[in-house]
């Protein structure tokens, strides 16, 4: 439907791809995760200063680590929101409009 509004109205129109989009907006509020297993050790692998003294271990011996996001990540509602909101706001400071 808007393919056809867009050709009716002679607009030129473009589309992309922006890998790991939602990673350039901020989250607005406070949410936190656990990360268990395999992921919560590679975190640790990561930066094991920063993540070591933060991992607990569960009865089966799982390891179980809690994180604040910080960026929008893929899977939580908001962060479709957040990254438009974003795209927006650069899009307008460099001088585009909204149609």
């Amino acid at each position: 439907l808007t393919s056809a509004i867009d050709a009716a109205e002679r607009r030129d129109v473009a589309v992309l791809d922006l890998p790991g989009a939602y990673l350039f907006a901020d989250m607005d509020e406070v949410v936190h995760m656990v990360l268990r297993g395999e992921l919560a050790e590679l975190m640790v692998q990561t930066a094991p200063e920063v993540y070591r003294k933060y991992v607990a271990y569960g009865r089966n011996g799982e390891a179980v680590l809690y994180v604040t996001l910080q960026k929008a990540l893929y899977g939580c509602l908001k962060s479709a929101l957040l990254f438009y909101r974003k795209l927006v706001g650069d899009m307008k400071e460099i001088g585009f409009e909204l149609n």
